[in-house]
């Protein structure tokens, strides 16, 4: 698996844990931690895919 492919295989599974822990009715403070962790990763791929050319 690639770079990129490992990454969105990680963006996956945070979104799930966000929707998990959205539908277990987590803490605000712990959904927000989580979106943001997904906000990081999501911003790592564009940076590599703008680095690359990718679209």
């Amino acid at each position: 698996m690639g770079g990129i492919e490992k990454l969105e295989f990680q963006i996956e599974l945070q979104r799930s844990k966000m929707y998990q822990a959205f539908k277990e009715r987590v803490s605000f403070e712990e959904v927000i931690k989580i979106s943001q962790d997904l906000d990081h990763l999501l911003n790592k791929l564009e940076k590599i895919k703008n680095h690359e050319g990718v679209r």
